[in-house]
C-alpha cells in the first residue's frame, strides 16, 4: 500500500472510529463495515479499525444475501466485503447500499484499490449516490487513483488529510451528530 493510501487510510479509519455521543451523553462503540475491491485493503482497514472504538457490525442474513447477490462469484463477505477487482460501479453501489440499510450498520468504509482514474471515479460516484440517499449513515471512501481538492464540497464531504489534495474523503449525508473539520 502505498503512503498516500496509508495516510488517507489512517485519516478515515480515525474518522469513523471515534465513538459517537448517544442520547443522554453516554457513549456507544460505531459499528463500521468495510468495502473494498482488493482483500489487502480491507485486511489493513480492519487491522486499523481494531486499533479504535469501533466494531464490525452484525449484519442480518438479508443484508449478506443482497451482498452475495450483487457480487462478483469470488467475493466474499466475511471480516469485511471484498468485491474483488471485478467489482463494476453497480454491483458496489448495491453492496454500499445493503450496508447502509442494515440498521446494525453505523458507518462504511470504502477502500478502492484501482489505479484505472476512469474505473476509480465511477466506482466512487456510485459509492456517493449511496451517501446521498443514507442520511443516518457515515461513509469514508479512500481510493488513491481520485483526488479530491479540499476546496471542493460534495454533499458535505469533508477531505480526510492535509495538504491541497488528498486521496479520500469523509461523506457526512445529512446532518450526523458527529463531523469532521
Amino acid at each position: 500500500m502505498s503512503g498516500p493510501t496509508l495516510k488517507s487510510m489512517s485519516s478515515a479509519v480515525k474518522a469513523l472510529g471515534q465513538e459517537p455521543p448517544s442520547a443522554g451523553g453516554r457513549h456507544r462503540r460505531r459499528r463500521v463495515a468495510v468495502v473494498t475491491d482488493e482483500a489487502s485493503l480491507g485486511t489493513a482497514a480492519v487491522a486499523a479499525l481494531a486499533g479504535t472504538s469501533a466494531r464490525a457490525p452484525d449484519l442480518r442474513q438479508q443484508t449478506e444475501m443482497r451482498i452475495r447477490h450483487c457480487a462478483p462469484p469470488a467475493a466474499s463477505v466475511r471480516d469485511f466485503v471484498d468485491l474483488t477487482r471485478a467489482c463494476s460501479a453497480p454491483s458496489l453501489e448495491a453492496a454500499v447500499g445493503a450496508l447502509a440499510d442494515d440498521p446494525g450498520c453505523d458507518a462504511v468504509l470504502i477502500a478502492l484499490g484501482t489505479d484505472d482514474p476512469a474505473r476509480a471515479t465511477a466506482l466512487v460516484g456510485a459509492a456517493r449516490r449511496v451517501g446521498r440517499g443514507h442520511p443516518g449513515t457515515m461513509f469514508a471512501i479512500v481510493c488513491p487513483a481520485v483526488r479530491h481538492d479540499r476546496g471542493h464540497r460534495d454533499h458535505g464531504a469533508a477531505d480526510a488529510g492535509e495538504g491541497g489534495h488528498d486521496r479520500g474523503s469523509v461523506l457526512h449525508p445529512g446532518a450526523p451528530p458527529w463531523s469532521e473539520r
